[in-house]
């Protein structure tokens, strides 16, 4: 089963789009969809919302495929 974060979107004060967490999706084998929204967590809004459905970024600190420590760390 393949896990996928829902991020809703949102305009700021600037216009720009903007993502929140707000729950996630599992991709089950038969290719179904399953979506949990986190706890307390209101998609609501007057404009409608969209949500998007996105693979879950690495840990903070951690690149795809590399140990830490690398040469082109971001500091």
């Amino acid at each position: 089963m393949k896990r996928l974060e829902v991020l809703m979107n949102t305009k700021d004060k600037s216009g720009k789009t903007r993502y929140t967490k707000v729950g996630s999706a599992f991709v089950r084998d038969d290719g179904s969809i399953s979506i949990s929204i986190d706890p307390g967590v209101s998609i609501s809004t007057p404009e409608g919302t969209w949500c998007n459905l996105k693979e879950p970024l690495p840990p903070r600190g951690q690149q795809s495929g590399q140990q830490g420590g690398g040469e082109d760390a971001p500091f």
